[in-house]
């Protein structure tokens, strides 16, 4: 496994989310994680979503 890998940039078709919950923290997680066909994209507890990325690094870039 590369250092790449480990952090999460799986499959060039990857691609990510940043999530807000209510309680105000926010997560770098995979589109799949929040497709319609996954219900935490219905979770009451996500607030805000802003993506998607093309990698994690690009989600946290100012």
């Amino acid at each position: 496994m590369t250092e790449r890998d480990s952090v999460g940039a799986a499959s060039p078709t990857q691609t990510w989310h940043i999530i807000k919950k209510l309680e105000g923290q926010c997560e770098i997680v995979p589109s799949e994680q929040i497709t319609e066909d996954n219900q935490e994209i219905n979770n009451p507890e996500i607030t805000e979503k802003w993506g998607p990325f093309a990698s994690q690094g690009d989600a946290i870039r100012p």
